[in-house]
């Protein structure tokens, strides 16, 4: 992507943000149910030159709050909740070499892959903690059309295509369960630090990794924040609560048990090239949030250590842009 082709990109996203959070606001008080939000992550939003390994992700999804089951609405624990929340969203992710002019395997530090997939993800919001359930299903492989995707993208843009998606990870069924915890102490009103760990398993992706983060700004607390898609929750007292305006950073030590996106499908063996995981990785995040009455704005770089033991440099980075539109 060009700096020309780029600016233009942020210009009218900076109009679109502008619309959204200015001339369409609501009146104060009004409630909202659902959230629709859309993901972006590419490496070229931290470094117009960086375009390798995790290359291309978008997700478009929605939140909906739910109310609790009748049946556990007395239970102390749910008693204590700011609310549950329902997700659904489709994603596709793509993965290329650092040298995208080569064509011979032989000459890849990782493979090509591209997944695509379906999130239903359920919440559990405390006021300083979150419990949270995601299950994706989905392909991986040609079947994902990450080729196609990408193809007319830089098409559009006039970007030049990559040599070897030829050799891409063979197509193969994905399915992953992943569980979440988050809790946070507010230190003072405007900075907080917390912990968390998460476990995935599956026939995609498996890995176990904790969390040590930090919020510092204007922000809600973790149940009701957006930073964790907790914006919807307490309706009891809509928008009592004011704007957000914070950073957040977070450190991620990950121990990886399997990865079909490098190693290739677990019941399949038709895979051109796959190459040796890395069993321990460290990513580290910043991100800075904005959420109004309608709209929240969030952007992350996130900053990765080596995934697989062949591979040319030892870390990686790409940028997230996510715009969340309540109603």
């Amino acid at each position: 992507m060009n700096p020309i082709t780029l600016r233009l990109l942020i210009k009218a996203a900076a109009v679109t943000i502008y619309l959204l959070t200015f001339q369409l606001a609501p009146s104060a008080g009004q409630n909202f149910d659902f959230e629709a939000f859309v993901r972006a992550d590419n490496d070229v939003l931290v470094h117009v030159n960086l375009d390798r390994y995790y290359t291309n992700g978008l997700e478009i999804g929605f939140r909906k709050r739910l109310e609790h089951p009748n049946f556990l609405a007395n239970g102390a624990l749910l008693h204590q909740s700011e609310g549950i929340l329902l997700n659904l969203s489709v994603a596709q992710q793509m993965y290329t070499t650092r040298f995208k002019s080569f064509k011979n395997p032989e000459n890849m530090d990782r493979p090509y892959a591209g997944w695509l997939f379906a999130n239903l993800g359920l919440g559990y919001y405390f006021k300083q903690a979150i419990i949270q359930a995601n299950l994706d299903v989905g392909i991986v492989g040609p079947s994902s059309l990450s080729y196609e995707t990408q193809y007319y993208v830089h098409e559009f843009l006039g970007v030049r295509q990559p040599q070897g998606w030829d050799s891409q990870i063979a197509n193969h069924l994905s399915a992953n369960l992943a569980l979440s915890y988050r809790h946070e102490t507010r230190l003072v009103d405007n900075f907080s630090l917390g912990f968390g760990a998460k476990g995935s398993g599956g026939i995609t992706q498996s890995n176990v990794e904790g969390a040590l983060f930090f919020r510092w700004g204007k922000f809600h607390n973790l149940g009701n924040s957006m930073w964790k898609g907790g914006v919807l929750n307490n309706p009891k007292r809509p928008y009592a609560y004011g704007k957000e305006f914070f950073i957040a950073g977070e450190l991620l030590p990950t121990y990886v048990v399997y990865n079909s996106l490098i190693e290739g499908g677990m019941f399949e063996n038709e895979s051109p090239l796959t190459a040796t995981i890395s069993p321990f990785m460290l990513q580290s995040t910043l991100s800075f949030n904005y959420s109004g009455r309608r709209t929240s704005l969030q952007f992350v770089y996130h900053l990765l250590s080596k995934e697989l033991e062949e591979a040319f440099v030892g870390f990686h980075a790409f940028g997230r842009i996510q715009v969340g539109y309540r109603f």
